[in-house]
């Protein structure tokens, strides 16, 4: 039975040197497939800027939330294909999250990873995986020691001065007229809460 696979396309202005469009990055795969009798049941790509939120943003292989990216990860779960065919590896992740991504997906659903332009060796995706995880782990950690030192320091974590508060250097002090005016607003908002529920009741 011929085995049924999918490939990936994706290019963004971080790789614009590569000089590898679109159409040579399918046509080589194509190549790859007809070489190992696979038979192409889709092409996913991610060759233009999306809407995250109010913004456009490229298709960074650093970015897990590339929509064709999603879509063949989907598709993968309900077993329409068994192999995906990128480029090569840096097409379809760069970085530990976007990795940890795609490695998930492989690995609980057995799909086979076959690169035009390089070799993938799947008995290290176990462990790439479970390296990327820990690293993102320890990466969250520190991050929230890191704004816990600076909140305990009376120093901003963002570069924006929250309303009641101004900045000098990197400490944050309390305007209190602001700040009263902020507790009566709240004050009185709980108070009307208060109200209703009482009048519901």
């Amino acid at each position: 039975m011929t085995r049924r696979a999918a490939i990936y396309i994706r290019t963004s202005s971080e790789t614009q040197g590569e000089k590898s469009s679109p159409s040579e990055q399918e046509a080589d795969c194509q190549c790859l497939a007809q070489e190992k009798g696979l038979s192409v049941v889709r092409v996913y790509r991610d060759v233009e800027k999306y809407r995250v939120g109010n913004k456009l943003v490229e298709p960074s292989g650093a970015r897990s939330d590339r929509p064709s990216l999603l879509a063949m990860l989907n598709d993968a779960t309900k077993d329409e294909f068994g192999v995906i065919l990128p480029w090569r590896e840096d097409r379809i992740y760069r970085g530990l999250r976007s990795m940890l991504t795609v490695l998930e997906t492989v690995q609980d659903y057995k799909i086979e990873i076959m690169l035009a332009k390089e070799n993938f060796d799947p008995k290290i995706t176990p462990v790439r995986a479970r390296a990327a995880q820990i690293e993102l782990d320890g990466m969250k950690e520190r991050l929230g020691m890191g704004v816990k030192a600076r909140l305990k320091a009376g120093k901003a974590n963002t570069g924006q001065d929250r309303y009641g508060y101004f900045r000098i250097g990197e400490k944050i002090h309390l305007v209190e007229e602001e700040a009263e005016w902020v507790r009566k607003s709240l004050n009185g908002t709980t108070k009307v809460f208060h109200c209703r529920k009482f009048a519901k009741s």
